[in-house]
C-alpha cells in the first residue's frame, strides 16, 4: 500500500493527487443544480454563472408586465433576450429591447402598440 500526503487544494505542483486531494476538488466544484421545467435554471455551482428561461404571459397593448425569475440571481442579472411566440410587428419592435428594466429577481416588459402576441419566451445569464 502506498500512501502520500493529501495536497492543499490549491497545490499545483507534480506531486501525486491522492483519493482525498480529488475529493476534495469535486467537493468544491459540486454539482450543477438544473430546474428542467418550461420556467427553469441551470446553475453552476463552480462559476456561479446561472442561465435561466422561461414562458410568460404579456400584458395588453402599450402595458407592462413584470416577469419573475425561476430563482433570483444572486449578484445580478447580466443579460436578457425575448423572443415573442407569435406577432405582428408593423412599425415597433416586440423583443429585447422592449426590456424596461430588470433585476436579480425580475424584469419588465413593455408590449407596444402594434402587438398580437400574448406569450414571450425569455432567456436571461447572470451570477
Amino acid at each position: 500500500n502506498v500512501t502520500a500526503p493529501t495536497p492543499g487544494t490549491s497545490d499545483n505542483s507534480t506531486r501525486v493527487a491522492t483519493t482525498a486531494f480529488v475529493h476534495s476538488l469535486l467537493g468544491q466544484r459540486g454539482n450543477t443544480t438544473a430546474s428542467k421545467a418550461v420556467n427553469g435554471y441551470l446553475k453552476d455551482n463552480y462559476t456561479g454563472i446561472i442561465w435561466q428561461w422561461g414562458k410568460a404571459g404579456i400584458g395588453n397593448a402599450d402595458s407592462t408586465t413584470t416577469i419573475n425569475f425561476p430563482i433570483a440571481f444572486p449578484n445580478a442579472a447580466l443579460n436578457i433576450t425575448c423572443t415573442l411566440l407569435t406577432g405582428n410587428v408593423h412599425g415597433s419592435s416586440q423583443g429585447s429591447e422592449n426590456i424596461k428594466t430588470f433585476s436579480k429577481t425580475n424584469f419588465v416588459y413593455y408590449s407596444g402598440t402594434d402587438l398580437s402576441s400574448k406569450q414571450l419566451f425569455y432567456y436571461a445569464v447572470g451570477y
